[in-house]
Order: C-alpha cells, then structure tokens, then sequence
C-alpha cells in the first residue's frame, strides 16, 4: 500500500499489480498459475489465509510474534501440498527450524485426520453400495409377490388396510 517514487515515476501496489487481472487483488490473483510467486515487504503477515503459499524466503530479522505469525502463513493445507520450505538469510536457524518443524508437525496431523475422514466417507460409500447391491439381487418372485399381495389387499381390503400391511412389511 501507498506509492513510491522512482526516478519521478510513480509506483502503486495497485498499478503494479494491474496485470495480474482481478482489479489488482493479489490474493485472488494468486489462484491464477500465471501468477504464483508474490513478493513483498511487511505485508501478509497476519490475516492472509492463502493454502497455495508453500515456500518463502525471509531476508530480515523476525522474532517473537512476527516470527510466528509470518511463517504461519506457510500452514494452510490445500491438495496436494505435501511440504513447506522457508530459506532464511537473516535469522538464527534454529528459531525458523523449530517453526517449521512445528508446521510440519500441523501438517501431518492435518493430513492424517483428513485422511481418516476420507476413510469415513469410503466406509459409508461401501456401506450404501453393499446396501444397493443387495437391492439389486433381490429376487424378482419376491418382489412380484409383494407387489400382488399388496395390490391385492388395496382391492379386497381399502387403502388403510393396505398401508397398515405396509408397514409391517
């Protein structure tokens, strides 16, 4: 945000990003593949949520909070993002290794719950497709018959008697 000023040309994060498409909103933009490597200065470190992001490459000092909160946005899970990867030119190595030990620590667990609820959704889809199978090998004497006896008592009985006999059925 704001304007810059190179030899009396001026420069907006807005007109920059013009090309980009989407009236220069770069997080939007970044769902173009066209468009996958962002670089910027102080800005997204809180409140971007984009699960694209897969690497980034810190060349100045973080610490504390700013430290968690800029790697972080390294977190977010999307398919087929299977790592993250952080080259620090700054930093003590040990505080980006920890974090993102810690993130791909998240990111594992992330997968592997999903993995399961994956798990879950096959289950019940073999559930239904045994259901349907079943269904399906009935055999077609039965069915004849039920339908008979069921249009049987409608003409004998009255609709009543035949949706009591339904429901015992």
């Amino acid at each position: 945000s704001g304007e810059v000023s190179v030899d009396g040309e001026k420069f907006t994060e807005t007109g920059m990003n013009q090309t980009i498409g989407h009236e220069g909103n770069v997080p939007l933009g970044l769902k173009n593949p066209k468009y996958r490597l962002l670089v910027v200065a102080n800005k997204f470190q809180t409140g971007f949520d984009e699960p694209l992001v897969q690497s980034m490459y810190v060349d100045k000092k973080l610490g504390g909070v700013q430290c968690v909160q800029t790697l972080s946005r390294l977190n977010r899970t999307t398919s087929g993002k299977t790592q993250t990867f952080v080259l620090d030119f700054v930093n003590d190595s040990t505080i980006p290794l920890f974090i993102s030990n810690f993130v791909t620590l998240l990111l594992i667990m992330f997968f592997s719950r999903d993995r399961t609820q994956q798990n879950n959704v096959y289950k019940e889809q073999i559930a239904r497709l045994e259901a349907q199978s079943l269904r399906a090998q009935m055999n077609p004497h039965f069915i004849f018959n039920a339908l008979n006896g069921v249009q049987s008592v409608m003409i004998l009985q009255g609709e009543a008697m035949a949706n009591k006999y339904l429901g015992i059925f």
